[in-house]
């Protein structure tokens, strides 16, 4: 009984997981992002959002205690 619900929670979890583009995907020109602090920092997203860089301008970034990888303060 305990298998069948884990399978059902771990495939319930899986269908909420997304790529970082399709996640920026709704990014538009003038709106505000947050990035998670220090070490909670999603690298792949913030690669993901200098990608994006061309196609979206005036976006405000808000990254408090950057401790990694900041590729968009140079877009």
């Amino acid at each position: 009984m305990m298998n069948r619900r884990k399978a059902a929670r771990q495939s319930d979890n899986a269908s909420r997981w997304t790529t970082a583009e399709e996640a920026l995907g709704r990014l538009r020109s003038g709106m505000r992002v947050f990035i998670g602090s220090g070490c909670a920092t999603p690298q792949k997203l913030v690669a993901a959002l200098a990608a994006r860089s061309t196609d979206a301008f005036d976006v405000e970034i808000i990254h408090i205690l950057t401790f990694g990888a900041a590729p968009y303060k140079s877009s």
